[in-house]
Formats: structure tokens, C-alpha cells, sequence
């Protein structure tokens, strides 16, 4: 995605200075961190997916309809990807709780930290 859309590295430097300033002061007033873990990033946008066509297939009057295509879905998350992945690797360090979901969005396992 930063090649093709953010060559000039825009949106990666708006990141990283949100998530140094206003998220992490936001992250020093929580007392508790709990972490839902997927098992990797592709899990993620095939529940994203799942929820799009869910979306769809409820819906009464399809005409009006702000339903993401399979593309559209995958273009909008690779925006987070970056992001999402640092968090596979490094949220497990910060979490107090971690919630290692199966592939059904069940509870797998849970970890507890003491803080």
C-alpha cells in the first residue's frame, strides 16, 4: 500500500505522530489492556469480508447500499496492515489480558498478566 498510495510517506508520518502524542495518552490513563487476538492478518480481513456480505445479505433496499467490494475491503485494511501487524507483535508485551480467538471469533485461550 505505501508504495503504490503513500509514496511520499504522508499518512505513515500522520501515524506514527498520533500514535506517539494523542494514543499515548490515551494509553497511560488505562489501568486494564485487553487484547483479542487473531491468529493472523489475513483471519482479520476474512472477517471483514464475512461481515460485508452479512451486511448485504440483510439489508431490504440493496440500491443504496454503502457495501465495500471484495476489493474495496482488502484496499481499506491494507491502510491499517502496518499497524495491525506491529500489534500482533508487540501488543502481547503491554496487554494485561490476552484473548487468543479461533478461527469462529470463539475464545481459544486467555492469558492473564500481572501487572
Amino acid at each position: 500500500m505505501k508504495k503504490a498510495k503513500d509514496q511520499k510517506q504522508i499518512w505513515r508520518k500522520y501515524v506514527n505522530h498520533q500514535l506517539k502524542s494523542k494514543y499515548k495518552n490515551l494509553y497511560s490513563q488505562l489501568n486494564c489492556l485487553i487484547y483479542l487476538r487473531a491468529k493472523n492478518f489475513r483471519l482479520l480481513q476474512k472477517w471483514r469480508l464475512k461481515q460485508e456480505r452479512k451486511l448485504w445479505v440483510k439489508s431490504k433496499v440493496k440500491s443504496n447500499l454503502k457495501i465495500m467490494s471484495r476489493g474495496d475491503v482488502i484496499n481499506f485494511m491494507q491502510t491499517y496492515q502496518r499497524i495491525t501487524q506491529n500489534m500482533f507483535k508487540n501488543m502481547p508485551k503491554y496487554a494485561s489480558i490476552i484473548l487468543n480467538l479461533n478461527s469462529n471469533h470463539q475464545i481459544k485461550s486467555a492469558v492473564y498478566k500481572n501487572k
